[in-house]
């Protein structure tokens, strides 16, 4: 009988696994996390099918209108990614996902521009 010892056996049992048992629990472990991130995703989008999304970009003080949690949560990714390979400038930029601060009909009006931030005239 295996000890267990936080989720591994102890070094007094030896668990020896052949590369085919090696394969097979990789394989279930990224299962288990690709489920977990579906069911994630899922989670999060429920629960902000009624929130009106934005990004905020701290720094300039800019608020865009994103149509839901997932393309404001890429937006202020993809945004801070950028902004790191400019760490040292002042004033600091971070884009943050928040509610919508304003009006319903002006998070409408915001997205019916349909232009991205940063890039209009390009």
């Amino acid at each position: 009988m295996l000890e267990l010892l936080e989720g591994r056996p102890t070094e007094r049992v030896p668990l020896l696994l052949t590369p085919r048992m090696k394969d097979a629990a990789n394989a279930m472990a990224d299962r288990r996390e690709q489920n977990l991130s579906e069911w994630l995703r899922h989670q999060i989008a429920k629960a902000s099918e009624d929130v009106m999304w934005a990004v905020h970009v701290e720094g300039p003080d800019d608020i865009v209108a994103r149509a839901d949690y997932a393309a404001a949560l890429e937006m202020a990714t993809d945004l801070n990614d950028y902004y790191n390979r400019f760490k040292d400038s002042e004033p600091a930029i971070v884009a943050k996902v928040i509610e919508w601060p304003f009006s319903e009909v002006g998070h409408g009006q915001e997205l019916a521009k349909g232009e991205d931030y940063g890039r209009e005239g390009k």
